[in-house]
Parts: structure tokens; C-alpha cells; sequence
């Protein structure tokens, strides 16, 4: 996939941190990045959709394990990480923090 986007769309590849798994970061107009990931063959597929129910952040604000998947998410950024928490948190939303390297 890596040389589709860079050579079909002609994609410029961005620097992206060793995180123990293949990948490619490519940098999109306006300013925006697109990140492919390689599939993790050690964890099996999820057999069946996932209920808000089950979805109960850690204390340290984390997915448990079994849900974690190096696929099926979307990353935003915003101007203030503090006050993008708070709003969440206030309005109800769960969510889970994960250190980049």
C-alpha cells in the first residue's frame, strides 16, 4: 500500500516512529496525514460489533486489551488536548489515551 499511495495519488511519505509494526505516514493537503498500518495477525478478527456497554475505560484511560486493534479507528487533532478532555468528559463521551512514541 505504501507504494500506491505514494506513486498512484504521489503522496509524500512523512517520518513515523518505530511503533513495532509496519506502516506508512503520508502527508495529504492542507495540511492533513494519512496513516496505513500493517494488520495485526495476532488478534482474531472481532466476530461481532462491540456495545457501548462493553467499552469500559481502564483507570488509566485505556481500552481493555481484547478491544485494542491496530485498525477501525480515526485520529483527530485539536488545538488543546486539555480542553478537548474536559468537553468529553463533561458531556458524557468516553474516550481512551494512548502514547505515541
Amino acid at each position: 500500500l505504501t507504494a500506491f499511495y505514494s506513486k498512484v495519488f504521489g503522496l509524500p511519505r512523512l517520518e513515523r516512529p518505530d511503533f513495532g509494526f509496519g506502516g506508512s505516514w503520508f502527508a495529504l493537503p492542507n495540511g492533513g496525514q494519512l496513516h496505513i498500518i500493517e494488520k495485526d495477525t495476532q488478534k482474531p478478527p472481532v466476530s461481532k460489533p462491540v456495545q457501548d456497554n462493553q467499552l469500559q475505560i481502564t483507570h488509566d484511560g485505556r481500552l481493555p486489551e481484547k478491544f485494542i486493534r491496530r485498525s477501525h479507528h480515526i485520529a483527530l487533532t485539536v488545538a488543546d488536548i486539555d480542553d478537548a478532555k474536559s468537553r468529553l468528559t463533561t458531556m458524557g463521551i468516553p474516550f481512551a489515551e494512548n502514547v505515541v512514541p
